[in-house]
């Protein structure tokens, strides 16, 4: 009768932390959400709900494993209510399963409703990962050809060039100056536009100025290379573009 009793001790004690497990796992992102003060994914039209039916099954569990122990020594009892036990378990699993897919369905509808929100309000669309990004910054300044004359110091110049481009929004007024000619300028925003859908030259010189200040898209556009170092210089450009 020792060893059922045993049994009955260690069935109860892996129900109910399989239970609790469930519950804190449910919770956990919420918890986390809010620590780090951020804005709560509660929804009260189903999270009520199964706060309720958590807490029920959760009670009921410990009312009946308070059974179980007083009954060990009758068989006849503890199958039964073990049965119920097990049940309680399998049916906490099934609403937190429930749960989780209602949370994550409407996290996915929330993005896509930020997201056509974002897109909306986007001059152009990136599609440059920010790893890409930072790379070209580096490569720019590895090559003298990037400034930034609206400086902000919240934010470090790459950070900033990260941002802008990340973004999709065109600044006021131009945020970089580029240390290119205008046959330069050409090359390089014909690359930048391969992932940046939209950007044309109009929006690209509102956020980069160049050497000559006077450039306007129809004047960049129309430029031709007229010496022999012109190829030198768009492979220069292209490198920028090389992982």
């Amino acid at each position: 009768m020792k060893i059922i009793g045993y049994i009955i001790v260690i069935s109860i004690l892996l129900n109910l932390l399989v239970q609790f497990g469930l519950i804190l796992r449910y919770y956990y992102p919420l918890i986390i959400q809010y620590f780090k003060n951020e804005k709560i994914t509660w929804n009260s039209n189903y999270d009520r709900v199964i706060t309720g039916a958590f807490i029920g099954l959760f009670y009921l569990a410990l009312i009946l494993s308070r059974k179980l122990l007083t009954a060990s020594n009758e068989l006849y009892l503890t199958i039964p209510y073990m049965t119920i036990l097990i049940l309680l378990t399998v049916s906490m699993y099934l609403i937190y399963r429930i749960g989780s897919k209602e949370r994550a369905k409407n996290g996915v509808s929330s993005n896509i409703k930020n997201d056509s929100i974002n897109k909306s309000i986007q001059d152009f669309e990136n599609k440059y990962t920010v790893l890409e990004l930072e790379k070209i910054f580096d490569k720019l300044v590895e090559y003298d050809f990037i400034e930034v004359i609206k400086d902000n110091e919240s934010i470090m110049d790459k950070n900033l060039f990260v941002k802008t481009l990340s973004e999709g929004v065109l600044p006021k007024e131009p945020i970089f100056k580029l240390h290119m000619d205008n046959i330069q300028t050409k090359d390089f925003q014909k690359l930048l536009k391969n992932k940046s859908l939209k950007l044309t030259m109009p929006k690209f010189l509102q956020i980069f100025i160049i050497k000559n200040v006077t450039a306007t898209p129809a004047s960049i556009s129309s430029s031709k290379s007229k010496n022999l170092n012109g190829a030198k210089k768009k492979e220069l450009i292209e490198s920028i573009f090389l992982g």
